[in-house]
């Protein structure tokens, strides 16, 4: 509920049970009947947001729809998860080159010896390098891995393991610019998050972001590489690598295209809010 002070508050109102079917209808007939029983005043309703499953948002007969549809209920706004939204938009990046990493760091994770063996020859060389491998996040995890690189190969190749496509130049500047980009993703995600987020808020952070990627597609372009640390720091240690700015614009633009089309309902709902 929102106060005329614009203070807000939240409570539980009730857990409805559904025995059997979880079709849209189902869910909008229990339901129905559950704000009848406790006379819960409906035309005090402003908005509403559920998951994005089809039974809650089914053109035809989702719980949405079938709502919408009930002549007993008022217009409102509906939507769903902005941040399931905003994840499922970032996997349209060209992931295909995560299963390698994850590939390379399971097999160090996967014994308690090479485990420990890693972890001594980070301590050997540099004591803050010695960290738990639980990494927070995807971000997180491509940036420690890209950090470690050259101990990495220094590790796999003292095991006798084949190292070549870490030392790829190619694959290298695909692993800076997924560090740079998925960091950018990641850093939106968190802002996403936590309590008390308005949808304003919510709707400014992906604006913000949208706007940023012409800004990252023109850095790229242009080889300035201001937003992309870590393919700046791949070019100065390799001035001679062949950039093919493309390929990096081409995923960038395919993310945007993809959230474009996943907030389009946003847009439309952006001046009622």
């Amino acid at each position: 509920m929102v106060f005329e002070d614009f203070s807000t508050k939240e409570e539980l109102l009730g857990m409805i049970s559904l025995k059997g079917k979880t079709r849209g209808l189902d869910i909008f007939m229990e339901f129905k009947a559950y704000i009848c029983q406790i006379k819960l005043c409906m035309y005090k309703l402003v908005s509403m947001t559920t998951d994005g499953v089809p039974a809650m948002t089914g053109i035809h007969n989702g719980f949405i729809a079938l709502w919408l549809k009930d002549e007993d209920f008022p217009d409102f706004i509906s939507y769903h998860c902005i941040i399931h939204q905003q994840v499922l938009a970032s996997k349209r990046l060209n992931t295909k080159r995560d299963g390698y990493f994850f590939m390379i760091v399971n097999s160090i994770k996967g014994k308690s010896l090479q485990r420990r063996l890693f972890k001594q020859q980070l301590d050997e060389k540099e004591p803050e390098l010695a960290i738990d491998v639980r990494w927070l996040s995807r971000g997180k995890f491509l940036q420690r891995f890209r950090d470690l690189l050259d101990e990495i190969i220094k590790f796999l190749d003292e095991r006798g393991d084949d190292y070549q496509q870490l030392c790829d130049l190619d694959w290298q500047c695909d692993l800076a610019f997924l560090t740079d980009f998925t960091g950018k993703l990641s850093t939106l995600n968190l802002s996403l998050q936590g309590k008390n987020k308005t949808l304003t808020e919510m709707m400014s952070s992906i604006a913000a972001f949208q706007c940023q990627t012409a800004s990252m597609i023109v850095d790229i372009e242009k080889k300035k590489f201001e937003q992309f640390v870590n393919i700046k720091d791949h070019m100065e240690k390799h001035p001679t690598y062949n950039f093919i700015s493309k390929k990096y614009t081409t995923e960038i633009r395919a993310v945007v295209a993809d959230f474009e089309i996943r907030f389009a309902h946003f847009r439309k709902i952006e001046n009622s809010v």
